[in-house]
C-alpha cells in the first residue's frame, strides 16, 4: 500500500482558535499561574476566571486535535478531502463575559406601640429586583441548527417583594396573671421578569409571568365511563392503547388534536407557600405558665403520588373507593395490574392543596422559687419543670402530615419524611 503524502497546495487542516486565551497567560506565565502572590480579592476572582476560562478553552482544543487524528488513522486517503469542520465538532460556545448576578434591595418599616407597651409590632415591605441571573445554554431561546449548544448568559430577571407584619400583646392582670401573645404573618410572592423564553412559545408554556416553583400538571376531566366514551377520547402520544374504562379524560389544552407534553400547564400555587402565619398565646399564673404556638401556609400546591401495585407490588394505599362500572363516581381510576398507561393518565390525581394549620408547640410547666424552702435545702437557686409536645395536631386537605417536598422534585417528591409528633417531660435547674 503506496504511503499517503499531501499534495504540496493542501492547507494543512487546524484546530479552530481558543475562544478564550488571556494575553498574559502566554508573555508571562509564570506570574499568570501564581495565584498565591495576589492579595486584591476581586483581582484574585478574575484571575481565577480567566483560568477556568483558559482551561476550558485547552480542553475544547486537545478534543479537536484527538478528533483530527481519530479521522487520520481511519482514512488517511480521505484527511486530504475533509474540512475543519468536518473533523472537529464543538459540543457547546463558552461565553467570557459571565458574571455575578446583581440585586437591588428596598426595605421599609415601622415600629409602634400603644397603651404604655401593652401593644407593640412591627410592619416591613420590601422588594428584590434580580438582574444579570445565569441561564443555561439548554434553557435559552436558541434554536437547534445553531449548531452547537447555546452557552450560558446573565439574561434572567427575577423580582420579589412581600410583607411581614407583627403584633404582640402583653398584659398583667393584678400580681399574678399575666396574659401575652404574638402574632407574626408573612406574604412573599416572587414572579420571573425575563428567562429568555422563544418569544412564539404561548405564554402558557413560557417561565415569565410566573412563579420560580409555580407547580405543572396535565389536568383532569372526569372519567370515562364508557368504551365509547373512551374511543371518542384524545389520543394520547404514547401508550394512547393502554386506556381503559375509569381512566381519567385529560383536557388537550393547546387542542392540537394529542395529549402530550404541550397540555401540561401552570396548576394551582408555586411549592412553595406564598403566605405563612405564626400565632403564640400565652398565660402565667404564679408559678404556673402554659403557652400554644399555632403555624399555618396557604396558597400553595403540593404533589403526594401514591403508586398503588406498582411494579407488581402488592402494596395498595387507602385512597378511598376504585372505579367500577357501578361504581363511576369513586375518589380514584381502576388500578392496574401488568399494563403501564401513559405517563398523562393520572392528570391533576395527585396535586393537593398544600395549605395547613398545625398545633406547633404546647408546654405546660411549673417554677420553684428560692424562697421555697426545699429549694434552699438542697441549693438550688431555681427549678422549673415542664411537660411540652411538638407537632401535636394538623388541620389540611393534604392526604398525610408531610411538612415539606425537599425529598425530590415532580414525581420524586412523594419521599419526604412524614413529621414526627414529640412529647418531652423535663426540668430547668438554676444553682
Amino acid at each position: 500500500m503506496a504511503e499517503h503524502t499531501p499534495r504540496p497546495d493542501q492547507p494543512r487542516l487546524r484546530p479552530a482558535p481558543l475562544l478564550f486565551e488571556p494575553a498574559q497567560a502566554a508573555s508571562d506565565p509564570e506570574h499568570f499561574f501564581d495565584l498565591e502572590s495576589i492579595e486584591d480579592p476581586r483581582a484574585l476572582l478574575e484571575r481565577a476566571t480567566e483560568l477556568t476560562l483558559a482551561f476550558r478553552a485547552a480542553a475544547d482544543r486537545a478534543t479537536e486535535f484527538q478528533a483530527m487524528a481519530a479521522a487520520q488513522l481511519a482514512d488517511p486517503r480521505r484527511f486530504d478531502r475533509l474540512s475543519t469542520a468536518d473533523i472537529a465538532e464543538r459540543a457547546e460556545c463558552g461565553n467570557p463575559d459571565v458574571h455575578w448576578e446583581k440585586v437591588k434591595k428596598t426595605n421599609f418599616g415601622i415600629d409602634y406601640s400603644f397603651f404604655k407597651g401593652m401593644v407593640t409590632g412591627k410592619a416591613d415591605f420590601f422588594r428584590d429586583r434580580r438582574t444579570d441571573i445565569l441561564i443555561l445554554g439548554a434553557n435559552r431561546a436558541i434554536p437547534s441548527y445553531f449548531g452547537v449548544d447555546a452557552p450560558v448568559a446573565n439574561l434572567g430577571i427575577v423580582e420579589n417583594k412581600g410583607y411581614e407584619l407583627e403584633l404582640a400583646f402583653n398584659k398583667r392582670l393584678g400580681q399574678n396573671w399575666r396574659l401575652w401573645a404574638n402574632l407574626n404573618y408573612t406574604h412573599a410572592k416572587d414572579k420571573v421578569i425575563e428567562a429568555d423564553d422563544a418569544q412564539l412559545l404561548p405564554e402558557y408554556q413560557k417561565r415569565a409571568n410566573k412563579q420560580i416553583s409555580q407547580s405543572y400538571s396535565y389536568v383532569s376531566a372526569g372519567n370515562y365511563n364508557t368504551w365509547d366514551e373512551l374511543y371518542g377520547s384524545t389520543i394520547h402520544d404514547n401508550n394512547d392503547g393502554q386506556k381503559l374504562p375509569g381512566n381519567y379524560y385529560i383536557i388537550d389544552y393547546n387542542g392540537d388534536g394529542i395529549i402530550d407534553s404541550k397540555d401540561n400547564i401552570p396548576y394551582g400555587f408555586p411549592s412553595n407557600p406564598q403566605n405563612t402565619y405564626n400565632a403564640t398565646f400565652g398565660v402565667d399564673w404564679k408559678g404556673f405558665s402554659l403557652f400554644v404556638q399555632l403555624y399555618g401556609v396557604n396558597n400553595v400546591t403540593r404533589q403526594v403520588v401514591f403508586s398503588s401495585l406498582a411494579g407488581q407490588n402488592h402494596l395498595v394505599y387507602n385512597e378511598g373507593s376504585y372505579w367500577s362500572k357501578d361504581n363511576p363516581n369513586a375518589d380514584v381510576p381502576l388500578p392496574r395490574w401488568l399494563s403501564t398507561a401513559s405517563g398523562y393518565t393520572s392528570g391533576n390525581r395527585y396535586m393537593y392543596d398544600g395549605s395547613y394549620i398545625r398545633l406547633k408547640n404546647a408546654e405546660l410547666a411549673y417554677t420553684f422559687e428560692k424562697s421555697k424552702s426545699f429549694i434552699k435545702r438542697i441549693g438550688m437557686e431555681s427549678l422549673r419543670v415542664y411537660v411540652n409536645g411538638n407537632n401535636l395536631y394538623v388541620w389540611t386537605k393534604m392526604p398525610d402530615d408531610r411538612e415539606s417536598n425537599f425529598a425530590g422534585t415532580g414525581w420524586a417528591s412523594q419521599g419526604a419524611y412524614p413529621t414526627v409528633k414529640r412529647f418531652n417531660i423535663g426540668a430547668n435547674i438554676t444553682f
